[in-house]
């Protein structure tokens, strides 16, 4: 699909106004974050941060078996398993992972259950067109994993005004 689409999440807001929320047509030769800038401005909406939510084919993503491991022991285990699995490259990636809230809570045996990564080289390119269209990136997710639930829940400030976007490559 050829378009961007886009929810803004107000942590203070119980509803939500026509302009909070719709799809715009990607424009060729334009930054999706600049139509997207457009967009807001005509709407009256002021929104400094984003997370981008990215379709499937375009972020890595590997199921983990790993030992049970401490929280502190964790990323290198699943940075090593990571790139076990996806074996040499020229490019650096960026590696996150997703863990069970009832592997949090225990904290003495995690086990992580997804792993994902993006070149480093394409992080970049994002945060670089984000931030040409006044935005600030503040973190980047999987599409199908990333319901309203999951942004409420994140570490997001709750006096600020986030945007989610779907970006159709």
């Amino acid at each position: 699909s050829q378009s961007i689409h886009y929810l803004i999440a107000s942590p203070n807001s119980l509803t939500l106004r026509p302009r909070d929320f719709g799809m715009l047509p990607r424009i060729q030769d334009e930054s999706p974050f600049q139509s997207l800038r457009s967009q807001l401005q005509a709407d009256g909406a002021r929104v400094s941060r984003v997370v981008v939510l990215l379709s499937r084919a375009k972020v890595e993503m590997q199921t983990l078996s790993l030992p049970p491991a401490s929280m502190a022991e964790l990323p290198d285990l699943i940075r090593s398993s990571v790139e076990e699995q996806i074996g040499e490259s020229e490019e650096e990636n960026a590696i996150d992972f997703l863990l069970h809230e009832s592997d949090v809570a225990t904290d003495s045996s995690v086990e992580a259950k997804y792993a994902f990564s993006i070149s480093k080289k394409r992080l970049e390119e994002l945060n670089g067109l984000a931030d040409e269209s006044g935005f600030s990136l503040v973190a980047l997710g999987v599409r199908h994993l990333a319901p309203i639930g999951v942004l409420k829940h994140g570490q997001l400030a709750e006096n600020a005004l986030s945007i989610a976007v779907h970006m159709y490559e």
